[in-house]
Order: C-alpha cells, then sequence, then structure tokens
C-alpha cells in the first residue's frame, strides 16, 4: 500500500510538473517528463519506424513521382482521430495513438485511388522546418543539408520567378518552433542554387516549442498566393513538405483544420509530411490526411539524408535530370 501511495504520489507530482512546463511551452523537458512516464506508467503513442535500404528507396521513388502532380484532395481525418492523437485539450502530448496499426505510415502503399497522371514542369516548394528543442542541435544541421540535397533534384538551373517561362521552379523555406518565421522566400530563388544553399545553412536553430498547426496557418496567410507564389496558375504545381519530429505541443487542435484548407488553396496543394526522430506518425496523418500516401516515416535525420541523396539518384535517371 504505501508503495503504491509512493507511485500515486509520483505520478502526481510528475503531472503537476508536466503541466507546468506545458504552460512554459518548454519542449525538450516536455519529453523528457513524458518519456520518464512512459517507464510502466504511460503507454506512449506509436512513433514512426527507421525504414531499411530498400524502404527509403521505395519512399524516395514515391516521393519524387508525387511531387509536381495535379493535387487530389485528401479526406480529412475525423475529429475523433485528431482527439486521440492530439488529447482532447490539444496541446499534443496525449500517449495514445488512435488505430496502433503494425505499420503506421505508409510512404509506399498505395491506398488511395488513382493520381492524375500529369506532372508540371512549373513548381513552387515550401518546405516547412522544425526547429524545436526535442531536436538536439546536430541533428537539425543534418535537416538543413538533407534539404539542400533535395533541392538539387529540382532543375537547379530552372529556378526563378518568371510566370512564362516553361520549367520554372521556387523554393521557400519557412522555420518554425513557438514562433514561424519566413527564412527564405520564393522572391529569392532567382538568386541561384548556391545562394539559397548557403542561407538555408546559415538557418539558426531557436529550440522553442513545437507549434505546428501554427506553422501551417502561418504558411496559407503569408506564404502560398503571396508575393511571387504562382498558387493560382493552374500551369503551376504548388508542394508543400512539413519536415518534423512529429511532437506538437503547443497550438494543436489546429492542425487538421489548417492542413485541410492548405490543400484546398488555389488549385489544389500537395501537403507532404517528413515525419524523423521520434515523429508521431498520427500527426503526420493529420497533416496529409486520411488515406493518404504522403506522410514519410523516417525514423532519424540519417534516413532523412539517406532519403534526400535517393531523390536525388532517382533525378539523375530522369531525361530531364529532375525530381
Amino acid at each position: 500500500m504505501l508503495q503504491h501511495f509512493a507511485t500515486m504520489n509520483y505520478l502526481g507530482a510528475t503531472l503537476i510538473l508536466l503541466a507546468g512546463l506545458c504552460w512554459a511551452n518548454e519542449d525538450v523537458l516536455q519529453d523528457t517528463i513524458l518519456n520518464h512516464l512512459n517507464e510502466g506508467l504511460v503507454e506512449r503513442r506509436a512513433v514512426v519506424n527507421a525504414l531499411n535500404s530498400a524502404d527509403i528507396l521505395n519512399a524516395a521513388k514515391s516521393f519524387a513521382g508525387s511531387l509536381g502532380q495535379k493535387a487530389q484532395l485528401a479526406t480529412p481525418q475525423s475529429k475523433a482521430f485528431e482527439d486521440s492523437c492530439l488529447g482532447s485539450s490539444g496541446i499534443g502530448i496525449r500517449p495514445i495513438f488512435p488505430s496502433n496499426p503494425i505499420n503506421p505510415v505508409y510512404p509506399w502503399q498505395k491506398i488511395v485511388g488513382k493520381r492524375e497522371d500529369k506532372t508540371l514542369a512549373n513548381r513552387d516548394i515550401v518546405f516547412v522546418l522544425d526547429d524545436s528543442g526535442s531536436i538536439p542541435s546536430d541533428q537539425f544541421e543534418k535537416a538543413k543539408k538533407a534539404i539542400n540535397i533535395l533541392i538539387e533534384s529540382f532543375c537547379p538551373s530552372k529556378f526563378g520567378n518568371s510566370v512564362t517561362k516553361a520549367g520554372t521552379k521556387q523554393i521557400s523555406v519557412v522555420l518554425f518552433d513557438s514562433t514561424v518565421t519566413t527564412e527564405v522566400d520564393f522572391s529569392e530563388s532567382s538568386k541561384g542554387l548556391g545562394y539559397l544553399q548557403d542561407k538555408i545553412m546559415s538557418i539558426k536553430h531557436r529550440k522553442g516549442s513545437t507549434a505546428t498547426g501554427s506553422a501551417l496557418s502561418y504558411v496559407k496567410n503569408h506564404v502560398l498566393g503571396k508575393g511571387s507564389s504562382r498558387l493560382n496558375n493552374a500551369e503551376v504545381s504548388t508542394d508543400v513538405i512539413v519536415i518534423t519530429d512529429g511532437q506538437c505541443n503547443i497550438n494543436c487542435r489546429i492542425l487538421g483544420t489548417e492542413a485541410n484548407a492548405i490543400r484546398k488553396m488555389g488549385h489544389g496543394v500537395n501537403l507532404f509530411a517528413m515525419g524523423v526522430a521520434n515523429a508521431r506518425a498520427c500527426e503526420l496523418e493529420i497533416i496529409t490526411g486520411k488515406g493518404s500516401t504522403m506522410a514519410y516515416g523516417l525514423g532519424d535525420f540519417r534516413n532523412f539524408d539517406r532519403f534526400a541523396t535517393a531523390v536525388k539518384e532517382i533525378a539523375q535517371e530522369n531525361a530531364s535530370k529532375c525530381a
């Protein structure tokens, strides 16, 4: 009985501390306590699994084949799914996975209807990069390097802001933790690959909390359809690629609503989710929509680097040398 009382006191004190940290938005400490609670007290939700080499290649092929496609609207996840993943309070720490699937992220399974077979050469690509404190600084550096590998796959010689020149690509990078900022604007694409890569590598790791819903809201309101964005041009595809450890812990209740709104914008937006480190599969599925094949569980940032390299190699095999 004393042992039970001590356990309850431990759990109660820990939960009180956790609540205080949630209020303070201390991302790293929240994760540390949640991991500690997992030791026989609380079952954490399923996380994405590391992929082997064959899995990474298949995922890279799926990703490269989806870029630039005419967007098809995915079905939003149900509110019950979101509540079970994020918690009814929406702070993103409820450790229960809705359906506990054997393989929670589906980068290579064709589980939706046929995609329209039309690839658009003109593309606007937005990287939405998580730089929260739960991501180690060395891993954040790996994420930036992987993005730089990916953009080498997008016909760098065609980077620019033209609305008439065929095959023009624009790159934007949005950084998010507790706050959200544009680190690379579409308008800078005309400055070339080297400039973009240098600017991406200069991005600082701020280590705040993980406001993924706020990040998508920012992209919707301040990036897509703004400035040199070509969102409303039917001959331009818009691809938004969210790279996160999938552990939203602030303003999470708007995640599904904002993701669905982005997918509906303009002539349709392809919304991808790359889950790295301890990404929760259910959060990726909320971002990409029910049954979407655009959620990728990469396990860790080494796999993200390998994934990006595979995409680049696939691009080199194409006649255009582009993904």
